[in-house]
């Protein structure tokens, strides 16, 4: 008897198919970001940065990457649109299963009636589901515990007491990427290799050295070695990838859960235009633009004076700012300019706030332009981030 079982590529081709057969050509748009975005970053910043309809695609999308995607769905739940977040709720559950139900059994209470019942149906699904979930939707082949690079040098054993903290920081022209071997055991390890993999080439030259050796690591201690990256481009995207190895006082070679460090840096390589707001405006209007709406349960006076921060922090030239606090309704905007320090191209930022301060409900209106895409969804998916954070969401 055939092998009936369908798998999540499969799936997506199918879907592909579907839409080429009744749309009839491959030039619509729901089409084209299917074929476009077949990276879990790209789909992750699709589904902050498209439109309604790539937002839904890219969520869905997002699912077939396991749970690599899940800090991407956990985002998307957060959205501004009922359909975006409740898709996302049932993804989370598809990929998470129980490992994410307490989470989703607080959206059971949620003010939207979609994303209540798409909650109440997920953990239906879950204690019910005649599948292995987390399992369902697969992982693309990808073993989570297995090391990227099958290598023979590379121990299958891996260390229950050895962990690693990754952490990156952006200089001047260089990203430092920093590696800490934290040894929890009582256990002296000795020749402790830490070996770089990947990272984002696209933006970042390689460091001089690709391989690291710690002598060794005393019992219940830790040692940290840092990598640096020579930057060419300010949009700096993309996971670390490191292995790291040791023996053990029984001469046992040994793998240690080193995980992936993903790395994202636009605005620290942005520089302040000084510019009248006249002919910023003139640059602004030229450029093409992202745009995004977030409410939140907030005072504006205090979002305001937040994000008059957050723009400065960001390298941007604060052209124009304006607030109205005299009346109940707040009305305010910040418009910022910079530009990039290697290709020399514009971005323009704004903000627009209006809210009831008595209330405390704001609504915030984010706007980025750039007359190069990559940038765009780069600096946009960054300002949104930089935003839920700013608003405790994240």
């Amino acid at each position: 008897m055939p092998d009936t079982k369908e798998t999540s590529s499969d799936a997506l081709g199918k879907l592909k198919r579907s839409f080429k057969q009744i749309l009839g050509t491959k030039e619509y748009k729901l089409y084209k970001v299917l074929e476009e975005y077949e990276s879990l970053q790209a789909c992750k910043d699709l589904s902050l940065t498209g439109e309604l309809e790539e937002r839904l695609i890219a969520t869905c999308r997002l699912g077939e990457f396991g749970f690599d995607a899940l800090d991407g769905l956990e985002i998307a739940v957060l959205d501004d649109n009922d359909a975006v977040r409740a898709l996302a709720v049932v993804m989370t559950g598809l990929v998470a299963g129980s490992l994410k139900e307490q989470d989703l059994k607080k959206l059971t209470s949620d003010s939207n009636p979609k994303v209540k019942a798409a909650a109440e149906f997920t953990i239906d699904w879950i204690q019910n589901a005649p599948v292995n979930v987390p399992n369902l939707l697969g992982d693309n082949g990808l073993d989570h515990e297995a090391a990227i690079i099958h290598d023979d040098e590379i121990p299958l054993r891996t260390s229950d007491t050895v962990f690693i903290k990754n952490d990156y920081s952006a200089g001047v022209d260089n990203i430092e990427f920093e590696v800490t071997v934290i040894n929890e055991s009582e256990d002296t390890i000795t020749n402790v290799e830490v070996r770089l993999l990947a990272f984002p080439n696209e933006s970042l030259h390689s460091p001089d050295e690709m391989r690291i050796v710690i002598d060794e690591i005393k019992g219940t201690k830790s040692k940290r070695v840092s990598f640096t990256f020579k930057a060419f481009n300010e949009c700096i995207e993309g996971e670390m990838i490191t292995s790291v190895t040791f023996t053990e006082p029984s001469g046992e070679r040994v793998s240690a859960k080193a995980g992936n460090c993903f790395v994202r840096s636009f605005y620290d390589w942005i520089a302040p235009v000084e510019l009248s707001k006249k002919t910023a405006e003139k640059k602004r209007k030229k450029l093409k633009q992202w745009g995004r709406e977030h409410q939140v349960t907030r005072d504006p006076n205090e979002l305001y004076e937040m994000f008059m921060q957050t723009f400065e922090a960001m390298n941007l030239h604060i052209y124009h700012k304006e607030k109205d606090d005299k009346s109940k309704a707040f009305m305010g905007s910040i418009y910022g300019i910079g530009k990039g320090q290697f290709t020399k191209l514009d971005i323009v930022a704004s903000i627009l706030l209006v809210g009831d301060s008595k209330e405390k409900v704001s609504k915030v209106r984010m706007d980025v332009y750039s007359d190069n895409p990559e940038i765009l969804h780069t600096a946009a998916s960054e300002l949104y981030e930089m935003t839920l954070r700013l608003l405790g969401e994240l």
